[in-house]
């Protein structure tokens, strides 16, 4: 029997205070991904945008934690 505090996919918790969603549990690992996008920002030293500053969004890196962790649960669908 299984309970709230076992992660399963399709859950969003919040780590490290930002809300991230399960992607994939297994016995030994969760997977976690961040549902917020930040905004980037890089000014290329070479290349046809040589010195111009390009803004984009992107998601940062996912992570893998124990699938028995603690995190507060914010929703399950």
């Amino acid at each position: 029997m299984k309970t709230l505090t076992y992660l399963q996919p399709g859950m969003t918790v919040l780590f490290d205070g930002e809300p991230h969603r399960v992607t994939m549990v297994n016995d030994c690992r969760a997977r976690i991904e961040p549902m917020a996008k930040r905004t980037q920002e890089i000014r290329p030293a070479t290349g046809a945008n040589a010195g111009r500053r390009i803004t984009f969004s992107a998601r940062q890196a996912g992570h893998n934690i124990s699938p028995d962790s603690p995190l507060p649960i914010l929703s399950w669908e």
